[in-house]
């Protein structure tokens, strides 16, 4: 089940999500925080979460019958795997480019 299904606003909602990350990382301007062997990251970042922004714009409302055609499913699926990669680098690889510790709690789930 999706949020917003019965309204169909999910993909709408999806795409407010990842445009929202997408501007809080610019917003952040870690570029300069980083030293020179990761400066690449939030290019990377930016690249994915537009990638992924690109796709969803691609996707034909409403999301509960465009995932039930190959290429709307794989489109989804592409989005999903952009955002958990994005999820994923913020975690482990830029915490270690800014050198945050993420503690045990940081990394549970709650």
């Amino acid at each position: 089940m999706t949020l917003f299904r019965r309204s169909g606003n999910s993909l709408a909602m999806m795409d407010a999500a990842v445009r929202g990350l997408k501007d809080y990382m610019a917003a952040l301007r870690i570029k300069p925080m980083l030293e020179e062997e990761w400066v690449w990251m939030d290019d990377s970042l930016q690249f994915e979460l537009q990638s992924a922004l690109k796709v969803l714009g691609e996707i034909s409302p409403p999301l509960s019958s465009a995932v039930r055609k190959p290429e709307g499913y794989g489109k989804l699926q592409f989005v999903s795997g952009v955002i958990e990669d994005v999820r994923e680098s913020a975690g482990s690889q830029l915490a270690i480019a800014l050198k945050i510790q993420v503690g045990f709690n940081a990394l549970d789930g709650d």
